[in-house]
């Protein structure tokens, strides 16, 4: 296994305006629709390839009072509270884990040719015997970078790396914010 994700030769220039931009703290659309093109043609055998990249389990966790009523059997006249979404949370996120289907953040390592580094995210989904499919997710500078756009995006990201946060790293105020659709930062 390589150590970077190996672009096609016809993208390097792309590659290199793009995190040439990202440096500068710009965004070249252009250059990351090239990559984004690539990716949704021919990148995922080379990401398939390339091998395990995953930063951590993703999950849209947003759900309305009834769905969280339902799913842990609360009586119809108790009302919902942060503590029954915060549950609601952790059980979503065990089960998800158990399953190891994803939606997986994935981070693949690419530096341009000056040897400037940046993680292409994508995101990925089994699609059980047709394979596995990815996402364009965006150019970050860093993991972390990738795992903190996601959760702006609302998407709570159950992290496998260093650099990232657990289920058990979230307080229940946290986990109810993100079934409430509130999209809490707690940084």
């Amino acid at each position: 296994m390589s150590s970077e994700l190996p672009l096609p030769q016809s993208l390097w220039s792309a590659r290199d305006a793009a995190i040439s931009s990202l440096y500068k703290g710009v965004a070249d659309p252009s250059a990351e629709e090239e990559i984004e093109g690539w990716l949704d043609e021919d990148g995922a055998s080379a990401f398939y390839e390339f091998g395990d990249a995953a930063l951590g389990t993703m999950h849209s966790l947003e759900a309305e009072d009834t769905e969280v009523r339902d799913r842990l059997d609360i009586e119809p006249e108790q009302p919902i509270t942060d503590a029954h979404r915060a549950a609601y949370a952790r059980l979503e996120v065990e089960s998800a884990r158990s399953e190891f289907y994803g939606p997986y953040l994935e981070g693949y390592p690419i530096s341009d040719q000056l040897g400037n580094k940046a993680v292409l995210a994508a995101k990925s989904y089994c699609c059980g015997q047709g394979g596995w499919e990815f996402e364009w997710f965006g150019l970050f500078l860093t993991p972390e970078a990738a795992m903190k756009a996601a959760v702006e995006e609302g998407l709570f990201v159950d992290s496998w790396v260093p650099e990232g946060r657990r289920l058990e790293d979230y307080t229940d105020q946290e986990l109810a914010a993100f079934v409430g659709g509130q999209n809490f930062h707690g940084d």
